[in-house]
């Protein structure tokens, strides 16, 4: 399976109320635009780095990480992470994010021909939270 492609996004159950919890100011209203646009996300792979990017009206937000090792990273709901990724198999993907304002949470990305689900765990509540994309 591919980590690479372009995925639109769905829907989400639970997210705004994630969001909500984890966020710094202004995160939801990020996050409400988000969902109202239904952006899209590039996944690229260049040997060990990956590049993820969201493009958001006239808005891109982009993140080069390499598995394994620690990166800052641009939330799409604008707040800035420590993050790291770790891969599971051929199509699943793990990432661990502590926000600047001391919150955290986690992400289980799973790939698929058709396209990925993201599944969200904030850490300090356990609210959980759940994203469909679509490969295009």
């Amino acid at each position: 399976m591919s980590f690479s492609g372009t995925f639109i996004y769905e829907r989400s159950e639970g997210l705004e109320q994630l969001v909500a919890k984890i966020g710094g100011p202004g995160a939801v209203e990020n996050f409400k635009i988000f969902h109202r646009t239904r952006p899209h996300v590039r996944a690229t792979r260049s040997g060990d780095s990956f590049t993820y990017t969201f493009y958001m009206c006239d808005d891109n937000i982009i993140n080069t990480f390499k598995i394994g090792e620690e990166f800052k990273e641009t939330t799409y709901f604008k707040d800035v992470a420590q993050s790291v990724v770790t891969i599971s198999g051929d199509n699943i993907m793990y990432v661990v994010s502590k926000l600047e304002n001391g919150n955290s949470f986690n992400r289980e990305i799973i790939f698929s021909p058709e396209g990925s689900i993201i599944h969200f765990t904030e850490s300090k509540y356990g609210t959980k939270a759940t994203s469909w994309y679509r490969r295009i």
